[in-house]
């Protein structure tokens, strides 16, 4: 009887180190902080595209709105939140370190119970080059001499 209970004890104990050091938070594209059962795990892709910020924006909202439904757009964040097949989804779009030209969008999705899905976050960053590609390229800044 007494091993039993031993048992049970020691059995509990497991689980309960199990579910603290396996369960974590994950930090979003515009700030927040979700929970998630599986920490530490890759769910973004970035893409860099010879792009001002200005059009990936738009290139990145119509996507969204074509895929899914936007809940949110954030312009003090640059980032856009949406729900696309019960995926949350994050997009932000910032300027990229080497050229204020190139944009930097990093896509971020997750499924309803926060596991990674980067084979959405892949699919709609190639929709957003191929968005991309169907807008006009800015003129280039002439040079003055």
């Amino acid at each position: 009887m007494r091993t039993l209970k031993n048992s049970i004890i020691v059995a509990g104990l497991a689980m309960t180190l199990a579910m603290t050091f396996l369960t974590g938070c994950f930090t979003t594209q515009d700030g927040s902080s979700n929970f998630t059962m599986i920490p530490g795990r890759s769910d973004a892709f970035q893409l860099r595209p010879n792009w001002p910020p200005a059009q990936a924006m738009q290139a990145v909202q119509e996507v969204l709105a074509l895929e899914g439904t936007i809940t949110s757009v954030e312009a003090t964040k640059n980032t856009v939140t949406a729900r696309v097949n019960e995926r949350y989804v994050w997009v932000k779009v910032q300027t990229d370190a080497e050229s204020p030209d190139i944009s930097l969008i990093t896509f971020q999705v997750r499924t309803k119970w926060r596991n990674p899905d980067l084979a959405l976050a892949n699919r709609l960053m190639s929709m957003t080059v191929a968005q991309l590609g169907t807008y006009t390229r800015p003129a280039a800044t002439a040079a003055s001499n």
